[in-house]
């Protein structure tokens, strides 16, 4: 179950990452584009972290 977890969650994590990719090529500002580079480095680190969190706990088992 628990890498069940973490495979839902690396596919969400993908999934947003479409949508960043995508949101870059639409017509917005400057400032818009900021906010998404913004989003994507946040969510990538996020993931990262829980990534690792979760990797070790299953390691510990």
């Amino acid at each position: 179950m628990e890498k069940s977890l973490l495979k839902k969650f690396e596919k969400t994590y993908l999934e947003l990452q479409i949508v960043f990719a995508k949101a870059k090529s639409w017509d917005i500002n400057e400032e818009q584009r900021k906010q998404i580079e913004e989003w994507i480095k946040s969510t990538t680190e996020s993931y990262q972290k829980v990534k690792e969190k979760y990797e070790k706990l299953l390691s510990e088992r």
